[in-house]
C-alpha cells in the first residue's frame, strides 16, 4: 500500500462488526477475518451493499468461521504445492494479465472457494498444479462479485500473506485487485532504487 502512496489504517476484528466504523472506510482488505465479539458479517454485508469495496482472503490457516459465507463457500484445503492460474481475461481487474498466467502461492496452502448458487460471480483464478498446468475444477482461487452497490474480491489464496512473507509472486493479481477497488488510486508511485 505505501509503494502505491495509499494510506492505511489497522481496524481490529470487533471493529468490523461496528456499521459506524466501516462508514469511514472506501476500501477495506481484510487477510483471515474473524469475528471475535460476535458476527461481522451484517455489518460487512449493509456496508457492501451501500457501496463498500473489500478484498476478504481466506486460507488454511484461516482460525475461525470464514466471513460472508452467505455469498461463497469454503469446500476445504487445496492439495499441497498449488500455485493459481489466471482464468479469466474480460474482468476488469484481470485484462493487465493473461489467461494461463501463473501466480505462485510459494506452497502456502489454500482453500477453495465457490459462490453459493443464488450469488453471480466471475472466477478470476484458479488453483492449478505447483508450476502451472490445468485447472484444479473443485473450486476457485478467487472471485469477484458484485454486491448492492458495492464490490467485493474473495479470494482463497493467500495473495497478501504470499507478498509479504515469500516474495513478489503474487504481486501481479493482488496489484491488479488493488487498483480496480482503489479505483485506479493504487498505482505504483514508489520503486526500488
Amino acid at each position: 500500500l505505501v509503494s502505491r502512496g495509499l494510506p492505511c489504517e489497522r481496524i481490529f476484528p470487533w471493529e468490523l462488526a461496528d456499521p459506524e466504523v466501516l462508514k469511514g472506510f472506501d476500501v477495506l482488505l481484510l487477510s483471515s477475518p474473524t469475528a471475535t465479539r460476535g458476527s461481522i458479517d451484517p455489518a460487512l454485508m449493509a456496508w457492501l451493499q451501500a457501496g463498500g469495496r473489500a478484498y476478504v482472503e481466506v486460507w488454511a490457516g484461516q482460525q475461525g468461521p470464514p466471513p460472508l459465507s452467505a455469498l461463497v463457500s469454503t469446500l476445504g484445503n487445496v492439495p499441497n504445492q498449488t500455485d493459481a492460474i489466471i482464468t479469466q481475461s474480460d474482468h476488469p481487474i484481470t485484462r493487465s494479465l493473461s489467461p494461463g498466467d501463473v501466480i505462485d502461492l510459494f506452497h502456502l496452502n489454500g482453500s477453495m472457494i465457490r459462490p453459493k448458487r443464488s450469488v453471480q460471480a466471475t472466477v478470476l483464478a484458479q488453483f492449478c498444479p505447483d508450476g502451472g498446468g490445468q485447472p484444479l475444477q473443485y473450486g476457485a482461487a478467487a472471485l469477484a462479485l458484485p454486491v448492492g452497490e458495492g464490490e467485493l474480491v474473495y479470494c482463497g489464496a493467500p495473495l497478501s500473506f504470499c507478498l509479504f512473507h515469500r516474495g513478489p509472486g503474487s504481486e501481479p493479481l493482488l496489484a491488479a485487485i488493488l487498483d480496480y477497488l482503489c479505483r485506479g488510486r493504487a498505482a505504483r508511485r514508489l520503486t526500488p532504487g
